[in-house]
């Protein structure tokens, strides 16, 4: 009986390293879609120096490819301020989404996933591209990635700030300020996200 109960507890033991062992080279050699229902990027913008608000996009798909290339692609014209006609204002005056509909982060991801095959999480700066209103610039973000059963949870440890003068946003930035009449918008935006990859 005792030699049976050892036998048991040995082959659940194999299957349950079997199945680790799926599980991780799955993260590491299969392609990965963003679910956008558990996904989220915000960022926050700050009106006369003591109005700070949380905006969001309402359409962002992407992938992390089998060789760990992360493409996010965002659809400037789902963004979301929670007031429509500030939303059309962004699309049209700062975005100018009838020549730039859509913002792409791209990076290698790959070192990331290893960390998280082996570890089931991992702590890592991400150095990638974001390619915005015909302008593409190294950014950074600093993140935290969790192991899932069909994937990984990649999330902002802090936010990273975005500039609007390097992605010549600034005059759009001074249009919106005059159009509503404030003092000031800064023109820094802090961005933060949780993004869901699933097999």
């Amino acid at each position: 009986m005792i030699h049976t109960t050892k036998k048991f507890a040995k082959m659940f033991t194999v299957a349950g390293l079997g199945a680790a062992a799926l599980l991780s080279a799955s993260l590491a050699s299969a392609e990965m879609s963003l679910d956008k229902g558990l996904s989220q990027l915000t960022f926050l913008t700050t009106k006369n120096s003591a109005v700070t608000e949380a905006h969001t996009f309402k359409n962002i798909v992407g992938t992390i490819s089998d060789d760990g290339k992360v493409t996010v692609d965002i659809d400037l014209t789902s963004v979301d301020t929670a007031i429509a006609i500030r939303d059309e204002r962004m699309q049209n005056i700062l975005f100018e989404t009838a020549k730039f509909a859509t913002a792409t982060f791209t990076a290698d991801v790959s070192a990331v996933l290893a960390e998280v095959n082996q570890k089931s999480i991992a702590k890592a700066t991400v150095e990638g591209e974001l390619s915005l209103h015909g302008k593409t610039v190294p950014v950074t973000f600093d993140v935290l990635a969790n192991e899932m059963e069909t994937g990984v949870v990649v999330s902002t440890l802090k936010p990273t700030m975005i500039k609007a003068d390097q992605f010549d946003l600034l005059a759009g930035v001074q249009q919106l300020q005059e159009i509503a009449k404030l003092n000031s918008i800064t023109p820094v935006v802090p961005t933060s996200f949780v993004l869901t990859f699933k097999n």
